[in-house]
């Protein structure tokens, strides 16, 4: 599994695809999340960092169990002091962002 590891590194185009994805998923993901009224860090990595405005960080928490219980989304609540409000997302496979926006809109309905 190393070996194959490292030999998907040493090829440019597999690289190049995996980079390119990643950039096309956070690109979408945010618009949608931006669409949602979420409130977004900028981000140049494969993890989107977002809240609902207003949140005091409750918000966060129900989302994190939420996502958990109803999917089995783990995302991580942010625990920086001023940052409470935020969880991330790490980008995965468009099907995966999916249901994580599918699960999140249910969420938000519910909570306003």
């Amino acid at each position: 599994a190393q070996a194959a590891g490292l030999a998907a590194l040493n090829d440019q185009d597999i690289v190049d695809r995996s980079v390119e994805q990643i950039v096309s998923e956070r690109r979408r993901l945010v618009g949608e999340l931006a669409g949602l009224g979420l409130t977004l860090a900028n981000s140049h990595t494969n993890f989107v960092m977002c809240a609902i405005p207003g949140d005091d960080g409750s918000k966060a928490n129900a989302l994190t169990e939420f996502l958990f219980d109803e999917a089995g989304i783990v995302v991580g609540p942010v625990r920086e002091p001023g940052l409470e409000p935020f969880v991330r997302f790490s980008l995965s496979l468009p099907e995966h962002n999916d249901l994580l926006l599918t699960n999140l809109t249910a969420f938000l309905q519910s909570v306003r």
